[in-house]
């Protein structure tokens, strides 16, 4: 372990002193033009493959439906009791009666429930509810995770044995068919997105034995070491230096090739700062391979590091023409809130890059964004930052009031649909009154309680 955490400060040593990486980029693209109009051409087959395919079968919704959430702490009852109690079908007065100790804090509250891959690999189900009222720009949420469930109820005992809180449902959860158009927009995600290969961006650390790790810790520590002992006023031409030694030393060639292997071994150690030296010196096609197989640390928020070795993944892929990879970390990064600190200089979404190539960023946003069984692809806090670069706003903004509007689509869909626009609005604070009242024109015409989520 002494390995790792000796590598670890020494990174953060380093990465210290390193330059900002982000800087202001006005309104230019991180891409060159050749490469931009080489990707939009194979953006404009992929998109017209899609065209091209069948409808598919209905896509259900997720199971949702209403209820009430309660909660009970410090309980003077055993909690067993209850739980048997919830199986046996007592209902809401005869629970209330039963276990005063019981808080019932609101009803008629939408419950979701959905799946999930824990941290250990595992697969869960939980029931979370849908709040009306948007708080923090996200959709703060109340999860439960079920140690005893059944279609009226949900129920999680905390580990401290006297406390926990669950749903008591109105009636069954159940799904509906989402209509057409909606679901032609999931389709287009998992079309144009795909599934992130397993070793692309990953947290995980290889299968490698204890004494490979180890050996290609010192690799690097080595490498780094090496780095430090240059002087400072000599350190803004070192990755210059670096590169003409290693176009004429084959020893030091060596050094290098070995310290890019022991970055696919040593952990997950974010890798952007060993890579500003040592990409310089490969070629486009060896440097994406390192850049979509080295594991990242995704542990802290406040770590720009992940963002800009996606970041930096997206220009390789550019450059190479890889345009699932391409879409794949632009993707990830206007997904993503990682190292978007408003501190940085000059930070952008990103966003505008994949107009540039001709995509359909619209029908992409909102399909990500919308919810069925397991966990969206889309987070509408960080995409409804991103979307707000869109040169088509008034697109946007009707194609969102029209899925809002449409009674046929679930409810939790309408809601999130709700938080992405009002995510979007709220960027500009010079156009938010104008477009969130285009929002609340169409009140209205939705169910009395989705009304509160139109509020500020």
């Amino acid at each position: 372990m002494r390995y790792f955490l000796a590598f670890y400060t020494l990174l953060l040593f380093t990465s210290g002193q390193a330059q900002q990486p982000w800087r202001d980029l006005g309104d230019s693209l991180i891409h060159s033009q050749k490469s931009l109009e080489a990707l939009a051409k194979k953006a404009e087959e992929l998109q017209k493959a899609f065209e091209k395919t069948a409808p598919g079968a209905p896509i259900l919704s997720a199971q949702q439906g209403y209820g009430r959430y309660f909660r009970i702490f410090n309980a003077t009852f055993p909690l067993d009791s209850l739980k048997q109690d919830l199986k046996n079908g007592l209902n809401y007065e005869q629970l209330a009666k039963k276990y005063p100790g019981i808080e019932w804090l609101r009803d008629s509250v939408l419950v979701y429930r959905f799946e999930r891959t824990d941290w250990e690999g595992n697969k869960e189900q939980v029931f979370a509810e849908a709040p009306y009222r948007l708080r923090f720009h996200h959709d703060p949420q109340i999860w439960v995770h079920p140690d005893a469930v059944a279609s009226h109820f949900a129920f999680e005992i905390y580990t401290t044995g006297d406390s926990g809180h669950g749903f008591l449902f109105y009636g069954r959860l159940a799904q509906t068919a989402l209509p057409p158009e909606a679901a032609r927009l999931l389709r287009f995600v998992n079309h144009v997105i795909g599934e992130y290969p397993k070793h692309m961006f990953s947290s995980k650390t290889r299968e490698y034995s204890y004494e490979q790790r180890k050996v290609a810790s010192e690799t690097i520590q080595k490498f780094m070491g090496w780095r430090q002992s240059i002087p400072l006023k000599e350190r803004d031409s070192f990755q210059e230096a670096i590169q003409k030694k290693y176009e004429k030393s084959a020893a030091f060639r060596s050094e290098v090739e070995a310290v890019a292997n022991a970055t696919l071994i040593a952990g997950v150690q974010s890798p952007y700062q060993l890579n500003d030296y040592i990409l310089p010196c490969f070629p486009p096609q060896k440097q994406f391979e390192l850049l979509t197989h080295q594991p990242l640390d995704w542990n802290c928020g406040n770590d720009y590091g992940p963002r800009y070795h996606i970041l930096r993944t997206a220009q390789v892929a550019a450059e190479l023409g890889e345009l699932s990879v391409f879409l794949q970390a632009h993707f990830r990064i206007i997904n993503d809130n990682f190292g978007s600190l408003e501190s940085y200089p000059g930070k952008r979404t990103y966003f505008r890059e994949l107009e540039a190539i001709g995509m359909d960023v619209v029908s992409l946003t909102i399909g990500a964004s919308l919810f069925i069984k397991q966990w969206p692809r889309g987070n509408v806090e960080y995409l409804g930052k991103s979307i707000s670069e869109t040169s088509q706003p008034e697109l946007l903004e009707d194609r969102l009031i029209e899925f809002i509007s449409n009674p046929k689509l679930d409810d939790l869909n309408r809601l999130r649909l709700i938080w992405l626009y009002r995510n979007y609005a709220s960027r500009n604070k010079k156009t938010q009154a104008a477009k969130l009242e285009k929002l609340r024109a169409i009140a209205p015409t939705l169910p009395p309680r989705m009304r509160e989520a139109l509020l500020d």
